[in-house]
């Protein structure tokens, strides 16, 4: 398009197409118009005889500075110049559909501002500023950005990775790459250091596997191809295919791999065998277990076994060959080849319940000799030599005597019954009658009688059950203190009352080094009241634990915080979970906000006036500022935000008029703390800024 053609028909296009001011965020076609009108009076020439490119318009009208041509408008006021410039450029942007900055940063913000509005612009700035000289956003591919990645941490590595996040979205936008600000190839999720993939990365073929493969393939391949480079089965080259993991021999060594040979604490033995045949599985179904049984003769004899029984419906006789079969298997034994001298060394070995087991089984195989259920060749030659199991004796059933009063030397197990039919006539719930069950049955292992019951006993108790019966326990003996002045229960009650016991509750273990000091900073700068930041660091404290459980190593908060603790399994009640992550969830927003020093200061200076975290607006605003300082802000500023959060482009399908209205209230927040005059001092307030929407 020629360049005053260009500008002529924007202006036409303002005037004819109501649906344009939306798309290039105006609030209406009139603003579009008087920005042309304001760039004819600049540069002094109509725009139908305008014969500069737009990018070249973006260099005679810099971001940074007004240029001379401008200031009789505008002055030297900087943020009215760039809403006009902006305004200008974007309408420029919707009409050609071509970038029109001279710089790629601010194309690629202009871009990604129109099309998915203004939230994330800023990431691709801060992205650039983290990537070493002389590389650019042109320039940066998977294999860089890891490297890139392994050398950063904490708020840095976070940044980093959530402005690749925006540049592989602006990777699917057709302006970006036929104007080649940006390769075609996406950089993907970026394994942590710690993971395996990092450490030896997928060649490109099993990268693309993994992409597309099942969860369950997804979690093991990393480890998978780890093992298999360090053991020298493979070679970390880049032609290795899916394929090459499932050949018979290549993947028969990897069974007989263990991890913890080649110094790998986690997984163990048998989780890696899990993902190696899932992996397996899903290449060829089934190719891991006839391997298997083709290099095992005598595994695959009792699975034939085991075959045939199913199809005869004899699945109880299968499942009671199941400790028979493994044994034999162990020792490499087809049914067959079983006599009943190995019958009875296998006896002589075993221990506990898996001697029944046994026992049951080699009955079962002399029960199938004799049946003709089976072709004899699948079975023992002899009988096992184990003796048949006796019959059960048929106990006859006695009438229970009636009772015919109360016993006066009564038994402990009477005394207990007595004690309760006493306890219910007094009336007590039956829900508080309930819990005496729980106290009975300690009662009665220890042989005491409900006076003899004391508060050592009762606490040893508790100290070796579960949570449930011990809360049980407790419960019980606050109830026995309570029942002592009635009069009908008095014989039952111990000499001393029970009283108060330890509390059982344990806490994770306390912070320290960096990170304490990080998480008591982080508290101090939210400003939380003292319940707020106790929650905060208990949370911080078990999410530790729990991590370092789990061998993830972090030396500060923010190392911490950038784990996922949404999806991990804390191992904890699920209520006290979901306080532990809210908690943490809050944490991390407000760490990982842009925090600058003026942003800081002016946090620090509205916490030591005591302002509460819920009337404290700065640290939502800073997550709208864009890069602006906080004496920035005007406005212009706050009406476009607002805009667009009600946009529905930018939030679909209706926009977020909820987050608008809070937007709001913070502004007014802020205006409030002008009449605070520490904070006013400090000279970090913009000014008034007033309602936002009449």
């Amino acid at each position: 398009m020629i360049p005053g053609m260009t500008y002529q028909s924007l202006y036409r296009r303002l005037h004819d197409d109501p649906s344009f001011s939306n798309q290039a965020g105006l609030a209406g076609p009139l603003s579009g118009v008087a920005a042309l009108e304001l760039l004819t009076r600049f540069v002094g020439i109509p725009l139908a005889a305008l014969d500069v490119p737009p990018i070249e318009l973006s260099r005679q009208f810099p971001r940074n500075e007004v240029p001379e041509v401008a200031r009789g408008v505008f002055g030297r006021e900087l943020t009215r110049y760039r809403k006009w410039r902006n305004l200008l450029l974007d309408c420029l942007l919707v009409h050609t559909g071509s970038p029109v900055d001279a710089d790629t940063i601010d194309a690629l913000r202009r871009i990604w501002r129109l099309e998915f509005g203004s939230a994330q612009a800023n990431r691709l700035t801060e992205i650039s500023n983290l990537l070493p000289s002389p590389l650019g956003l042109k320039d940066l591919t998977r294999t860089s950005a890891i490297e890139i990645d392994a050398k950063l941490s904490g708020n840095k590595r976070q940044t980093f990775r959530a402005g690749l996040s925006v540049l592989d979205r602006l990777r699917d936008l057709k302006i970006v790459t036929d104007a080649g600000l940006l390769p075609t190839e996406k950089i993907g999720y970026l394994a942590k250091p710690s993971a395996h993939a990092t450490a030896v990365p997928l060649p490109p073929q099993l990268e693309e596997y993994r992409a597309a493969a099942p969860e369950r393939v997804k979690y093991g391949l990393p480890f998978v191809w780890r093992l298999a480079v360090t053991a020298g089965i493979l070679r970390p080259a880049a032609d290795v295919t899916p394929a090459m993991l499932v050949e018979p021999e290549i993947l028969m060594r990897l069974r007989a791999l263990r991890p913890a040979d080649f110094g790998f604490r986690r997984p163990g033995v048998e989780a890696y065998r899990v993902y190696l045949k899932a992996i397996a599985d899903d290449l060829v179904p089934g190719l891991l277990e006839r391997l298997s049984h083709e290099r095992d003769p005598a595994a695959t004899a009792w699975s034939e076994l085991r075959r045939r029984l199913r199809e005869a419906g004899q699945h109880r006789a299968e499942q009671r060959l199941a400790t028979v079969g493994a044994c034999a298997a162990r020792a490499k034994l087809k049914p067959e080849q079983l006599t009943s001298d190995w019958f009875a060394d296998q006896q002589r070995q075993l221990r506990g319940s898996s001697v029944d087991g046994f026992l049951r089984g080699a009955r079962m195989l002399d029960q199938l000799r004799g049946s003709g259920l089976l072709d004899p060749a699948l079975l023992p030659a002899g009988p096992s030599g184990v003796p048949p199991a006796l019959p059960r004796a048929n106990k006859p059933k006695t009438a229970k005597p009636k009772k015919v009063g109360r016993n006066p030397c009564p038994t402990l197990t009477e005394v207990w019954t007595y004690f309760f039919e006493d306890l219910r006539k007094t009336g007590l719930e039956k829900s508080r009658v309930h819990r005496f069950y729980a106290l009975k049955a300690v009662a009665l292992r220890a042989g005491c009688r409900p006076n003899e019951l004391d508060a050592t006993l009762v606490d040893n108790a508790r100290r070796m059950t579960n949570s449930q019966k011990a809360n049980a326990i407790s419960g019980a003996a606050r109830l026995l203190d309570e029942l002592r002045s009635v009069e009908d229960l008095r014989s039952y009650m111990p000499a001393r009352p029970i009283g108060p016991l330890p509390d059982r509750r344990q806490s994770a273990p306390d912070l320290t080094g960096e990170l304490a000091e990080e998480t008591e900073c982080a508290l101090r700068l939210r400003g939380l009241s003292a319940s707020g930041s106790r929650s905060t660091r208990i949370a911080v404290k078990a999410f530790a634990a729990v991590a370092r459980g789990r061998d993830m190593g972090f030396a500060s908060l923010s190392e911490l915080l950038t784990y996922d603790f949404e999806q991990i399994d804390w191992g904890l009640v699920q209520a006290k979970v979901n306080r532990y992550k809210s908690s943490l969830r809050a944490l991390r927003d407000f760490l990982f906000l842009a925090w600058t020093p003026d942003w800081t200061a002016l946090q620090e200076a509205v916490v030591r006036a005591g302002v509460s975290s819920v009337d404290n607006p700065v640290s939502a605003l800073l997550g709208y500022a864009q890069g602006r300082s906080p004496a920035e802000l005007d406005l212009a500023w706050a009406v476009g935000v607002d805009r667009d959060l009600r946009r529905c482009s930018t939030h679909a399908p209706y926009g977020r008029a909820d987050l608008a209205l809070t937007f709001a209230r913070n502004i007014a927040r802020l205006d409030a703390l002008h009449g605070i005059e520490t904070v006013r001092a400090t000279d970090l307030l913009p000014s008034l800024i007033g309602p936002i929407r009449m």
